[in-house]
């Protein structure tokens, strides 16, 4: 099999690089604009300077350091081409096979059928890319060929949350390298493109969240970094948040509940810490309704809020469910996710990723 495609360590050394400091929907001032685009893998950064906004901490530099010292580290891509080979294996096939990055919106794919045989995969984006690697993978273990196909998501966020007993966040094997890597795998396979972990802020150690954001990242999973309430005291809050974040850059979001809080304690402790890691970091924050003084506030101060989606507290499946969003017009959803953390439940990751990705794709 031949795969002639760009430098993949390069590509995915500049969207780090991009990811670091925050390249994605830069140089307009703050808004109250949703993310419809922002933070995608993969997706370039638009033309012109930092924003007025933008403040570059050391920690971010080192960082940045790491993060080309380990650019060489499995990616998206690199997942879906292992896919595609290994599912090629399975038949004994060595067809051509070129793959690269479109100019197509992001996390569209596609795959043309060549004349002279082969075929060509494309991404609008290294996610992208990817789900088109894993279609193709599927077709040959379905079919033995591949088919002319193109897939477009119908929701931007199709995400799952999870939030581990006590127990299991001081337990060193509940963060065992094969259990996470199989996850995020079948969350690859499934589309879903967003995980969040709620826990209390105390118990958010910064090495295991580097872990998982990292391993998240080489999934084409953005990982979202959930704050169980209460939020704490002032002070430490904004400390804790901001060592967090400074030591784990692959952190994409912070979720927070709504409280009774005034809007100076929000502003000094949780806008701060957003506003002053040094890269995007965007503001997940449920009850908004309740609290448009805090929407308000957030923008005010400059952060970045995540785009507007269903979060449903449901484990079953059903395609009407799919189709109310859909008709609600809502960016997509976050759904809690059903039981451990395993392949336990793959239908269920299954139906929602796929689904909220393409709502007309046959049930298995």
């Amino acid at each position: 099999m031949c795969f002639e495609d760009f430098p993949a360590a390069w590509l995915r050394l500049c969207c780090l690089v991009g990811q670091a400091f925050g390249l994605r929907r830069l140089f307009k001032p703050p808004s109250g604009e949703t993310i419809a685009r922002a933070g995608r893998l993969g997706e370039p950064p638009q033309a012109g300077g930092l924003p007025h906004n933008c403040r570059i901490s050391q920690f971010s530099f080192v960082g940045l350091f790491a993060l080309a010292v380990s650019a060489h580290a499995a990616g998206p891509v690199d997942f879906g081409k292992s896919e595609l080979q290994a599912a090629l294996a399975q038949r004994s096939l060595k067809p051509k096979i070129t793959t690269e990055l479109s100019l197509d919106p992001p996390e569209t794919y596609r795959i043309d059928t060549l004349k002279a045989g082969g075929a060509r995969v494309s991404g609008g984006d290294l996610r992208g890319l990817m789900y088109g690697l894993i279609e193709a993978a599927e077709q040959i273990r379905s079919t033995g060929k591949l088919k002319t196909t193109k897939g477009v998501p119908a929701m931007p966020v199709r995400g799952v949350r999870i939030a581990p007993q006590l127990d299991d966040l001081r337990d060193p094997k509940f963060f065992a390298d094969a259990r996470w890597r199989a996850y995020f795998q079948l969350l690859a396979r499934s589309r879903i493109n967003r995980f969040n972990l709620v826990v209390p802020l105390k118990e958010a150690r910064p090495e295991y969240l580097r872990f998982l954001s990292q391993m998240a990242a080489d999934y084409g999973v953005d990982f979202t970094l959930g704050i169980r309430p209460p939020l704490g005291v002032p002070g430490e809050l904004y400390a804790g948040l901001r060592t967090l974040l400074d030591e784990c850059l692959l952190i994409r979001a912070v979720e927070i509940h709504a409280e009774d809080q005034p809007v100076d304690f929000y502003r000094d402790n949780v806008f701060a810490a957003l506003r002053e890691s040094g890269r995007r970091v965007t503001l997940d924050l449920h009850g908004a309704e309740k609290r448009t003084d805090l929407t308000r506030g957030a923008v005010e101060a400059g952060v970045s809020l995540n785009e507007v989606h269903w979060e449903l507290h449901e484990t079953a499946t059903s395609a009407s469910a799919i189709q109310k969003i859909l008709s609600t017009g809502v960016g997509g959803f976050e759904i809690d996710a059903p039981g451990p953390i395993s392949e336990e439940h793959a239908d269920f990751y299954w139906f929602w990723g796929r689904l909220g990705y393409d709502p007309k794709t046959p049930l298995p």
